[in-house]
């Protein structure tokens, strides 16, 4: 047989074992494509009402919190007025009942003092 016959059969059969090897090789690329759109549409499809849940979960989440500063404001409020009715209470009965004591006391010492004279 003649070398450059030969030689050109086995280039022939290289290329086309090559040939063979990317049609599978882009074959199997083919597959793997499909899948991962099916995958990605599948992962669309699930993520559409997730998320849709999640920002109708952070509305509700931020009108409570909105409520949520409503009543802190409203407890600070009723704090400030309860300090300052015991403020006023404080000094509309303390302020008396120190001078009532202080006058007992006073009076108390004046009568000693008068009952030992005698």
């Amino acid at each position: 047989m003649n070398l450059p016959l030969f030689l050109d059969a086995v280039l022939t059969v290289a290329v086309v074992a090559l040939i063979g090897f990317v049609i599978s090789a882009m074959i199997q690329l083919q597959k793997a494509l499909v899948s991962a759109d099916r995958l990605l549409k599948n992962i669309n499809d699930q993520v559409a009402p997730i998320s849709s849940n999640l920002i109708s979960s952070l509305e509700r989440v931020d009108g409570g919190l909105g409520r949520i500063d409503e009543v802190v404001r409203s407890v600070q409020e009723m704090s400030e007025r309860v300090q300052h009715t015991m403020e006023v209470v404080r000094e509309v009965i303390t302020s008396p009942l120190v001078k009532v004591a202080s006058f007992s006391a006073g009076t108390r010492e004046a009568i000693k003092k008068f009952i030992s004279r005698d």
